[in-house]
């Protein structure tokens, strides 16, 4: 199971600085919902990460 958490712990990381950076570029259209969809992400990889810790 820990090549999984791993794996989701990475892809977190790299949800976090592609939101990060999406902040930082200058507006567009659609940035608050892409923006907002980036986050719904991460929660679920979240999500996925703390129902992997309740086995451990």
């Amino acid at each position: 199971m820990d090549h999984v958490w791993n794996s989701l712990r990475h892809w977190a990381d790299n949800w976090e600085e592609r939101i990060e950076d999406e902040k930082k570029r200058p507006d567009y259209k659609g940035k608050e919902e892409y923006i907002k969809q980036l986050k719904g992400e991460l929660k679920s990889i979240r999500k996925a990460m703390d129902e992997i810790h309740k086995w451990f």
